[in-house]
């Protein structure tokens, strides 16, 4: 476009073949990359991988914060574009173009399809009912920052988005059923019946109705807290007894992998 030529990509489709021996579980994923705190190696690594049909990402593929990130020191820094923290959508546009020009990154995304659930950083550091932790009275309305760090997203990743809904399920033949959710959904977009519902009503009922339909050999539960109760999320209380014990039933028959 524009008179630039891309590379020529490859990909392949969910549900062909119908079955695929393998040697075991799905094994490719990432979370939690932030341009900011080196180089993306790791996602070199996997692009030169020649036994792969996707890769997962579970979250926070972009981060919100100035340079050069929480104040944290990774030892070796990039600089983000833009600089600042981002807000507005021509912040949000520009911050994952500047993740893009990623050597790596672009060829992770050229050889191989992602599936990706966002969890916090694409929209702001730990929402919850109203703001964010990382959304202070300065920043603005923070309906308007959620729906341009929503539209910059629809832009750049290969998400198949149905409004603000990104929890779904993709079947990979008679060999995984690989479901993926969204925790932050009953902070950023909560309904009236949510409760204390780890993913809120609506989506529980739905991973359930998920679960019960599994015929494949492997279910991946692709999201973004341990799934255990000594590892409890601080903020939300993470995964409760009583929801574990549900999707645990529920999925006890298909080979449940808890990807995390």
């Amino acid at each position: 476009m524009g008179g630039v030529p891309t590379g020529t990509g490859s990909s392949t489709t969910s549900d062909t073949p119908p079955h695929r021996a393998a040697p075991g579980p799905p094994r490719p994923g990432a979370s939690s990359s932030n341009y900011a705190f080196g180089n993306f190696h790791a996602h070199g690594h996997m692009a030169a991988r020649d036994d792969l049909d996707a890769w997962i990402h579970l979250g926070d593929y972009t981060y919100e914060y100035a340079n050069p990130g929480a104040g944290e020191t990774y030892g070796e820094y990039r600089i983000n574009d833009p600089v600042n923290e981002i807000r507005p959508l021509s912040d949000y546009r520009r911050r994952y173009a500047c993740y893009r020009a990623d050597a790596d990154l672009q060829e992770l995304h050229r050889l191989h399809p992602v599936i990706h659930v966002w969890d916090d950083h694409e929209f702001a550091d730990d929402p919850f009912i109203g703001g964010a932790s990382n959304h202070q009275a300065e920043d603005g309305d923070w309906n308007l920052r959620v729906a341009a760090a929503l539209q910059a997203y629809s832009e750049w990743m290969p998400t198949r988005l149905d409004g603000n809904l990104i929890y779904r399920t993709l079947r990979h033949g008679d060999l995984a059923t690989i479901v993926g959710v969204d925790r932050q959904r009953r902070f950023i977009w909560p309904e009236p019946d949510d409760g204390d519902l780890y993913l809120g009503r609506a989506q529980f009922d739905w991973l359930d109705s998920q679960l019960g339909a599994v015929t494949s050999d492997w279910t991946v539960l692709a999201q973004q807290s341990t799934f255990a109760a000594t590892a409890p999320n601080r903020r939300s209380g993470g995964w409760g007894e009583r929801d574990r014990g549900r999707v645990l039933t529920r999925s006890a028959s298909s080979g449940p992998i808890w990807w995390s």
